[in-house]
C-alpha cells in the first residue's frame, strides 16, 4: 500500500525487484501520476465466523 498512500515505491521493494530480476519500465509521467493519485483513506473489513453447538456436550468449533 506504500505506492497508493505515499505515492512512490519504497526503496526496500525496489531492491527486492532488483534482486529478483524484475525491471518495471515507467515513464516520468507515470511516476507523476502515481505521486499525485494517492488515497485519502484505506479501509478493510475483517469477518470472523464461529460455530456453536446447541448440544450441552457438543464440541465448540
Amino acid at each position: 500500500m506504500d505506492v497508493q498512500v505515499r505515492g512512490h515505491y519504497p526503496e526496500y521493494q525496489l531492491k527486492a525487484f532488483e534482486r529478483d530480476g524484475i525491471h518495471i519500465m515507467m515513464e516520468k509521467e507515470e511516476l507523476d501520476t502515481i505521486q499525485k493519485g494517492t488515497v485519502d483513506f484505506i479501509g478493510f473489513s475483517y469477518y470472523m465466523s464461529t460455530v456453536s453447538s446447541a448440544e450441552p456436550n457438543g464440541k465448540d468449533m
